[in-house]
């Protein structure tokens, strides 16, 4: 660790030379923002974002990520918060109905702290930890705007200890431990989401990383009826790629959503990427008994019991590090495949009782599509497991099924 803290930034040439290119072309980005501005209703993607995203299509590593956003922050000039103030928000004119949700927004705003909560659980995180709080410490947010709360679960490594180092060394961070020695992300989060004493809440994977206007971005555009969207580029053996079809969608879609369901379904079921009102987050649990697929049934009851509206901080970016046991690089099984797929589709299935909102029910249908393919992919392989399969869903005694989309070798 005192090797990374120490470690002397090398010299890029040749990525100065597109930084200086860059900064040549400034006010012709900063036309373009504008333009953008008086074409999209509320829309904030700005110069700097647009300068960062063009960059990020010409680097060839995570590193010079960084270094270019290091550079944009400096274009971008002095931060437009003041420390101790909490960011100022445009005035809004409300119907009758908005006008009682910001009456609520007033009493939660006296039971919770302005500004965010991140809950980070961490399973053996030694060797990703120090980059997720080193994003976290760059944030050109106030400090006393956020805390992050730290859920070490399971077996035990060295991240306590980098963790607490860390703390030494970033004492004006509002950092919290808790400790678990039973293992889960999804009891980790729970936990987390007790905890919480701030408005929103952000859920943030330890072997992630975030951009340095990731909470500004988001929290600017934060209300207590409206969830906040982020882009999300992955890493993957250091290969950057922003053209992944969550992104896509991101970013062609406007600021502000009129509906999710159509525009942006990808990132909708993810943890990542989102900035969630606390008041709305503690009242639904992450399911523990499920081994995968906990974030789908999460978010599948957080639409289906409330109605949000969706807006996208496009200056927000979530580096995701993609891993070789994420659920699209899972070796076919039937446990995987089968029988965890049918238990997600059971619980989806539940959360399309709270509602009868067409576009939620019409989603929360295609995520039980999304399953099946799943399924599909262990049938093609195992045609002859058909009927085990088609068992396995007669047990649940599901209200719903399309079994005309399940795949059967004629």
């Amino acid at each position: 660790m005192g090797e990374n803290n120490n470690e002397q930034e090398e010299q890029p040439s040749s990525l100065e030379q597109k930084y200086n290119q860059a900064v040549k072309h400034i006010d012709a980005y900063k036309a373009k923002a504008n333009a953008a501005e008086v074409a999209f209703q509320g829309c904030q993607s700005s110069a700097s974002y647009k300068l960062g995203h063009l960059l990020i299509h010409e680097t060839k590593s995570f590193k010079d990520v960084l270094k270019l956003f290091s550079r944009i922050k400096a274009i971008r000039g002095t931060s437009k918060y003041s420390t101790g103030k909490t960011i100022k928000k445009p005035d809004k004119s409300y119907s009758n109905t908005e006008k009682a949700l910001d009456t609520t927004s007033s009493k939660v705003d006296k039971q919770y702290k302005n500004g965010i909560s991140i809950i980070l659980p961490t399973y053996k995180g030694e060797k990703t930890i120090y980059r997720v709080l080193s994003s976290l410490a760059k944030q050109d947010m106030p400090n006393e705007l956020f805390e992050i709360i730290i859920i070490i679960n399971g077996e035990k490594d060295d991240t306590k200890n980098i963790i607490n180092a860390f703390s030494q060394e970033n004492t004006n961070l509002n950092i919290r431990i808790i400790t678990l020695d039973e293992s889960g992300a999804s009891l980790a989060r729970n936990k987390g989401i007790d905890a919480s004493t701030y408005q929103y809440i952000l859920l943030i994977d330890d072997d992630d990383s975030v951009s340095s206007t990731y909470l500004s971005s988001m929290y600017n555009l934060a209300s207590q009826d409206t969830i906040v969207l982020a882009q999300i580029i992955n890493i993957d053996e250091d290969q950057i790629d922003s053209a992944n079809l969550i992104n896509m969608q991101i970013l062609k879609a406007n600021t502000i959503i009129d509906n999710p369901f159509h525009s942006c379904p990808s990132v909708l079921t993810i943890n990542a990427c989102k900035l969630i009102p606390t008041m709305y987050m503690k009242q639904i649990k992450f399911d523990t008994a499920l081994k995968s697929g906990e974030d789908i049934v999460y978010f599948s009851e957080l639409f289906s019991r409330f109605s949000f509206k969706y807006k996208i901080a496009k200056e927000a970016i979530y580096f995701r590090f993609m891993k070789q046991d994420s659920i699209s690089r899972q070796p076919l099984s039937f446990e995987f495949n089968v029988i965890g797929r049918i238990l997600v589709i059971s619980n989806v299935l539940h959360s399309m009782e709270n509602t009868t909102e067409t576009p939620v029910q019409n989603y929360l249908k295609q995520l039980i599509n999304s399953q099946i393919n799943f399924i599909n992919a262990y049938l093609r392989e195992y045609p002859n497991e058909y009927q085990t399969v088609v068992e396995e869903i007669e047990k649940r005694e599901l209200y719903y099924f399309p079994y005309e989309r399940l795949y059967k070798n004629s």
